[in-house]
């Protein structure tokens, strides 16, 4: 069975007028998230963080159905898609790893002053992505 690659949680969001106009997103289905943003564009995106931050060692929790909650008249219901992917990414732990190279690639690099380890890893991410797409 392939695992998902997306989920989509409802989150309640709130439109504040006090001292500057903003936003906050919580959420029944993802206990704790408070999430604060100026635009709704700006909330959207700290919220898919904040869901990705937070499922980062966990069991994806069940979608819970909004139509139960109860909001009062300023609050509203938006779903936000989570790229579930993108979690995986999260560990970015650093490990040694030996890697052998032909001497004159080897000798190549140091002339010419590249990371391998960089390089490496960029390309690894590189197929990581297009893999995971």
């Amino acid at each position: 069975m392939a695992k998902k690659k997306q989920i989509t949680y409802p989150v309640i969001v709130e439109e504040f007028h006090d001292d500057d106009n903003y936003y906050v997103a919580t959420s029944p289905n993802i206990p704790g998230l408070v999430v604060y943003g100026d635009t709704v564009h700006e909330l959207v995106v700290q919220v898919q963080n904040a869901i990705i931050k937070w499922l980062k060692d966990k069991e994806l929790p069940l979608v819970q159905d909004p139509t139960t909650w109860k909001l009062n008249d300023k609050q509203q219901v938006m779903w936000i898609n989570v790229d579930l992917q993108k979690r995986q990414t999260l560990n970015r732990r650093t490990i040694r790893r030996s890697i052998t190279v032909p001497e004159y690639l080897n000798e190549w690099a140091k002339k010419h002053e590249i990371n391998v380890s960089r390089l490496t890893t960029e390309k690894l991410e590189e197929l990581y992505n297009k893999d995971n797409e």
